[in-house]
């Protein structure tokens, strides 16, 4: 069991390296605002970043689609990938591509062509919905009503089966039920403090393993799962956060970056500064404010404080994803590229203890610095020093007579 445990979660790790690298193009369409539409009558051709409140789109996307808000509901056809972060999501109309959905509440309701990984409090999967791979669940309670066409794994406090399994399932969980309608048409293998609850009328097709709880162990204890959970959350949570920045506002943020390559000492010096004096600062203004008044400054400033560290994360993998693919490919290539590899690469060693801490740390550290330089120092930035391509050589000039 415990290689099996490994090996899921390496093969999950792999999934979603393969599902996210390659997937965005460099033509997009971004939306955002307190109510994002697409409206039935409408077709996009190129892939869609969506950012609001409430989202809703019910026409056809023929690229991939990334949104992140209060309330998603996809309800038209998407050709290509669909990449979510919602306190509320359903997905309805069917999916060409793969799902990546980190969510309170997931619904998923339409056929996935390839595979889905969802996380959250409450995912169901309902009729006739239909993943075409694998599923990869993690959650507080999972609901599978509709089928899923290879493996299934599970890592939740309780899982319910009641559709079918193209392949095996394996789940580590607090509590599993097969109801009557539920067919695994692989090995059943779980780890469970108790024997699930089959119902007449299921079938399991291959063997069934039951490994039991210890007493004190606790529940949702499949740590190469929660680990890919995890380091998925972190990833959607910055590159969404990044999206926001580089879609919505990108000369600043290309000049926030390139603050690094001008002035890295003092972007070191000032997020070091700012990194110990802003909650000091913001502690006494609170302090102050409930003698005399105003003591939600003091909130304030915090709260913009950390709205600031997580920029300078975001700000920081932009600038190495930048001076990494200007020497790969220099030239040409939209921020979304660099964004996506720098957050990879930083959130990847944020896995290693110890070296995870101190980069995040200093990717924190040396954001800050660069982002509040840039409000007050941009317009004086000399070029950023990134290879550029090659220029032809200017053609000789003949010799003045």
């Amino acid at each position: 069991m415990n290689h099996l445990r490994a090996l899921r979660g390496w093969l999950a790790l792999l999934a979603l390296l393969a599902a996210l690298a390659p997937s965005l193009a460099l033509a997009a369409q971004p939306r955002a605002g307190e109510s994002v539409v697409v409206a039935a009558d409408e077709t996009v051709d190129d892939d869609l970043y969506l950012f609001g409140g409430t989202i809703t789109v019910d026409g056809a996307v023929k690229g991939d689609v990334v949104a992140a808000g209060g309330t998603i509901t996809l309800a038209g056809p998407v050709d290509g990938d669909v990449l979510v972060a919602g306190g509320t999501t359903t997905i309805a109309g069917p999916v060409h591509g793969s799902i990546r959905v980190a969510s309170g509440q997931a619904r998923l309701n339409g056929a996935v062509d390839k595979d889905v990984m969802a996380a959250g409090g409450s995912v169901v999967l309902n009729q006739p919905a239909r993943v075409g791979r694998d599923l990869y669940v993690g959650g507080g309670s999972t609901v599978v009503n509709g089928a899923v066409g290879r493996n299934l794994v599970a890592s939740a406090g309780t899982l319910v089966l009641n559709g079918t399994v193209g392949g095996s399932v394996s789940a580590d969980v607090g509590e599993l039920r097969l109801e009557p309608g539920a067919q695994v048409r692989g090995d059943l293998r779980y780890q469970s403090p108790r024997p699930a609850a089959i119902a007449a009328g299921a079938s399991v097709a291959g063997t069934t393993a039951y490994q039991p709880r210890e007493s004190g162990q606790p529940e949702l204890a499949n740590p190469a799962f929660w680990i890919v959970v995890g380091w998925l959350r972190l990833l959607v949570g910055t590159f969404v956060l990044g999206l926001a920045l580089v879609l919505l506002f990108p000369h600043f943020g290309q000049r926030a970056s390139d603050t690094l390559f001008a002035a890295p000492g003092a972007s070191a010096g000032l997020g070091c500064v700012l990194l110990a004096g802003v909650p000091l600062l913001a502690l006494i203004v609170f302090g102050v404010g409930i003698v005399i008044g105003g003591w939600w400054l003091g909130l304030l400033a915090l709260a913009l404080y950390l709205v600031a560290l997580a920029l300078g994360y975001v700000l920081f993998g932009l600038a190495v994803g930048r001076w990494i693919l200007g020497r790969l490919q220099p030239g040409g290539l939209h921020l979304v590229w660099p964004l996506l590899l720098g957050l990879v690469l930083l959130t990847l060693l944020t896995l290693v203890p110890v070296l995870g801490a101190l980069v995040s740390l200093a990717a924190i550290w040396l954001g800050l610095g660069a982002l509040v330089l840039a409000l007050f120092r941009s317009d004086r930035l000399p070029p950023t020093p990134v290879p550029a391509a090659a220029e032809p050589p200017s053609p000789a000039l003949p010799p003045s007579a």
